[in-house]
């Protein structure tokens, strides 16, 4: 049965990338969530009541997630000869630094850091994740979990490696 203030979230996409950058590692996790609303009423979500759980097994340090925010899908918009702004390009979802409202389907994304020290260990195949919103008006938060697995080194410059759903 769908959470009585919280959409359903037919798609998820996560990739949790590994960058070597001395003398630190630095853990970039992105995730998409498409979000589709149970009812007419509006959720608000406040960021301080977002939690991100990752578990990287066999790791000494695990990388944590303290700020998260979820946002719109984002485009550049130019506002002057030179100057550019991000403007979400959702008609249903808006954000502001504190909070998403989401007032109809569309796409929620969210992108953090966390950096740990660089320890001689060998990376696990998989790793798992737990993202739990609690919209407000709710005595608790909508769970979205799974496997992240990895795959081949990163496509990117000190990219050391690279999980996915």
């Amino acid at each position: 049965m769908p959470h009585r203030f919280f959409p359903v979230i037919p798609g998820v996409r996560f990739s949790f990338l590994l960058y070597e950058q001395c003398p630190f590692n630095d853990w970039l996790l992105k995730a998409s969530l498409y979000i589709l609303p149970t009812s007419l009423a509006r959720i608000g979500i406040p960021f301080h009541r977002c939690v991100l759980e990752l578990d990287v097994p066999g790791l000494r340090f695990q990388p944590s997630f303290a700020e998260l925010s979820l946002k719109p899908l984002m485009d550049c918009v130019l506002i002057g000869s030179d100057r550019y702004k991000e403007e979400s390009t959702s008609l249903t979802i808006k954000s502001t630094s504190t909070e998403v409202i989401i007032d109809g389907p569309g796409l929620i994304r969210t992108e953090v850091r966390s950096c740990t020290p660089i320890v001689s260990e060998t990376l696990p195949n998989t790793a798992l994740f737990k993202l739990s919103p609690e919209p407000n008006h709710s005595a608790k938060p909508a769970v979205v979990s799974g496997v992240l697995n990895r795959v081949d080194r990163g496509i990117y410059p000190n990219e050391a490696a690279r999980w996915i759903v």
